[in-house]
């Protein structure tokens, strides 16, 4: 496991897209989200689920 790819899964968790995380990172989407199977596979668990559309909860206390 390369430390660069953690630091990968990291900014792609932060910006919750790895467009963007790709985009800050000098990388092409591609190229990261071939890193991020990988590291999917190697740990054996699957890191990201994908969803196109976010459902946002939004909780007021009166």
């Amino acid at each position: 496991m390369d430390i660069k790819v953690l630091k990968y899964f990291v900014e792609s968790a932060r910006k919750n897209s790895i467009s963007k995380a790709a985009n800050e990172l000098n990388l092409t989407q591609p190229t990261l989200s071939r890193q991020l199977k990988d590291l999917e596979f190697e740990l054996g668990y699957k890191l990201f689920c994908i969803i196109n559309i976010l459902l946002i909860l939004i909780l007021t206390i009166n």
